[in-house]
């Protein structure tokens, strides 16, 4: 019976992967040869621990949009209209990467990871629905060394990306191409440097002002 045969296995084989016995099939006996059996087994691995992040599409209620157009402040409460109330799930291996931004541009997703053992800011940009698979293959559509603790601010309307090293001191911008395939570099190396005396501010945040391409610098007091 199984219990038979897993105490024999785990004599005979006290080392090894772990399995499960599912079922035991046993064959005919023909003649004088022994009974032969077949055996069915599931492997137990061990995942390593993965990063999930799941993201679910918005829309507000029309009661909702009057009172922003009255009241900038008012506080609305989006409604889940697709993905399933599930949403999307993307899994990012935290053992190669570290997540930085994620931002929607249109229909496709951008998403900033620095790679670990490459040292180097990665995007990947893609549908939703393609967009684990792409993270996966490691297909990014830019590959960059801006320095790891680099910071990114991203404006989605007018499809500009941001990128300032703080090492450095320099800031690149780029911009979404006109068939939304890739990114373009748009101002390359604005030194910040120009106007602190040729030192490196101390810049906390930044961020692209609303609607525009002109960006804020949030310096430590």
């Amino acid at each position: 019976n199984l219990e038979t045969i897993r105490v024999e296995a785990e004599s005979k084989y006290p080392e090894g992967e772990l399995f499960a016995v599912l079922a035991l099939e046993k064959k005919e006996v023909y003649y004088n040869w022994d009974a032969t059996y077949k055996m069915y087994r599931e492997f137990e691995t061990t995942r390593p621990a993965q990063l999930r992040i799941t993201l679910f599409q918005t829309q507000l209620s029309q009661q909702d949009t009057l009172e922003l157009e009255k009241n900038a402040f008012h506080i609305p409460q989006p409604i889940l209209y697709s993905y399933g109330r599930s949403g999307i799930s993307l899994e990012i291996d935290p053992e190669t990467f570290e997540f930085r931004h994620i931002a929607q541009m249109e229909k496709k997703f951008l998403v900033f990871l620095w790679n670990k053992f490459a040292k180097r800011l990665e995007i990947y940009f893609d549908t939703i629905n393609r967009l684990s698979r792409t993270i996966f293959d490691q297909s990014a559509i830019k590959k960059l060394n801006p320095g790891e603790h680099c910071m990114i601010t991203v404006n989605e309307l007018k499809g500009l990306i941001g990128i300032y090293s703080n090492e450095k001191g320099v800031l690149n911008t780029y911009r979404l191409e006109q068939d939304q395939t890739n990114f373009s570099l748009h101002y390359r190396n604005i030194q910040l440097c120009q106007w602190y005396n040729d030192t490196v501010p101390d810049i906390t945040n930044f961020f692209f002002i609303k609607n525009t391409e002109d960006i804020c610098f949030v310096e430590r007091d």
